[in-house]
């Protein structure tokens, strides 16, 4: 997998929820699940609640959420037809943060 931002290879973490940085300074973290997982996480990671965070999901495979002056990037990674037949689940998602100008 490659920074969105950079285009430098990273190692998408074992661990949900694990934070690493690029060397370009994004970091990113692995999430699994559907939508509503997705924000509960993005949630979770900058301390706010669902409303206070602009959502961009009109491409199914890339989703943007936005709070304040912060953007995270969600991309499908891996989407699983049995719930039991891969690695996490569903839909395993990589999300990286943009890194601060």
């Amino acid at each position: 997998m490659e920074c969105i931002f950079c285009g430098s290879p990273v190692e998408i973490p074992n661990v949900v929820g694990e934070v690493r940085k690029c060397q370009c300074g994004a970091k990113f973290f692995v999430e699994v699940g559907n939508l509503p997982d997705l924000c509960e996480a993005i949630c979770d990671y900058f301390d706010v609640q669902a409303k206070e965070i602009d959502i961009d999901d009109s491409n199914k495979d890339k989703i943007v959420f936005r709070y304040k002056d912060r953007e995270i990037i969600a991309v499908l990674v891996e989407e699983s037809l049995d719930e039991e037949s891969k690695g996490f689940g569903l839909y395993t998602w990589l999300l990286f943060e943009k890194p601060s100008s």
